[in-house]
């Protein structure tokens, strides 16, 4: 994906940038193939979480969500500072420095009582019984 999209920023064929040609080369049937699939993976994208929307937006019983939580220090540092300039004087309150940075997020898994024979649902699944 990562070379896919630096092909399409540079404004280069997609092969080139996959399979490290030269880029001076006509466009060939693979490189309109690549990056037709490219487009449809970003056009399915949930514009909310993130998530292609055939996982985000499934009603399958095969499918949960695990949140995890983690700290992005750039934001971390940014609220600190808000919160310093609006409060000339005392210390944030524990509660309110708990909450500078945190990001949660979710990742699909398969529900463990369902036992490891069973997968997530799957893209064409999600169409076909949409």
């Amino acid at each position: 994906m990562t070379r896919i999209k630096a092909s399409i920023t540079a404004g280069i064929r997609p092969c080139a940038m996959v399979f490290h040609e030269q880029p001076d080369k006509s466009w060939t049937e693979m490189d309109f193939k690549l990056l037709e699939a490219y487009q449809q993976l970003q056009d399915e994208i949930c514009p909310s979480c993130g998530q292609p929307v055939w996982l985000c937006r499934s009603t399958s019983p095969n499918i949960s969500w695990s949140v995890h939580e983690t700290t992005c220090q750039y934001t971390k540092a940014v609220e600190e500072k808000k919160w310093r300039l609006d409060h000339k004087k005392g210390s944030p309150k524990k509660e309110d420095r708990a909450s500078w940075g945190r990001i949660f997020y979710a990742t699909p898994q398969v529900p463990s009582y369902l036992g490891d024979d069973v997968k997530l649902p799957t893209r064409e699944e999600f169409y076909q019984n949409g």
